[in-house]
Formats: structure tokens, C-alpha cells, sequence
């Protein structure tokens, strides 16, 4: 399954456990922004840590918090 279609599949899964709206704003957010344009249309199996870090390095220094939710949110798709 592509990592994309296997996001949107986490968040709808997950969406009423979270405490509201806003969340889940997010988590797209940040996954449309930063992931899916390097890494959205791979298999998740397929997935390395190369793949990771094209999508953590440009943003590590500048945007550390985010980047470290994005990394987050990458790790818990199935």
C-alpha cells in the first residue's frame, strides 16, 4: 500500500481517539507538506531511512519541532 493511502487510512482510523479537530488538521498537514511529496507514492514496506531523511533534513534545523513530529507521525504508519 502506498505510504499516502496508508496515512489517510491511520487518520481516519485514529481520528475520534484524538482530542479534537485540530489534530488531525495537523497530521495531514505536516504529511501533505513534508512527506507525501517525497515519499507518498512508495509501498510503506518499501520505505528506508534514506527516504526519511530527504524528508527531515531540510526542515531539522529550521523547523526542529515540527520535524520531529513529522518523524513521529512517519514511524507510526503501518
Amino acid at each position: 500500500m502506498p505510504f499516502e493511502q496508508a496515512a489517510e487510512k491511520f487518520i481516519k482510523e485514529h481520528e475520534s481517539t484524538w482530542r479534537n479537530l485540530k489534530h488531525v488538521n495537523q497530521w495531514r498537514s505536516t504529511l501533505e507538506t513534508y512527506a507525501f511529496p517525497v515519499m507518498g507514492h512508495l509501498n510503506v514496506a518499501d520505505i528506508e531511512q534514506a527516504h526519511v531523511l530527504r524528508v527531515l533534513l531540510p526542515i531539522w534545523k529550521t523547523k526542529t519541532e515540527t520535524a520531529t513530529r513529522v518523524r513521529g507521525r512517519i514511524e507510526q504508519i503501518p
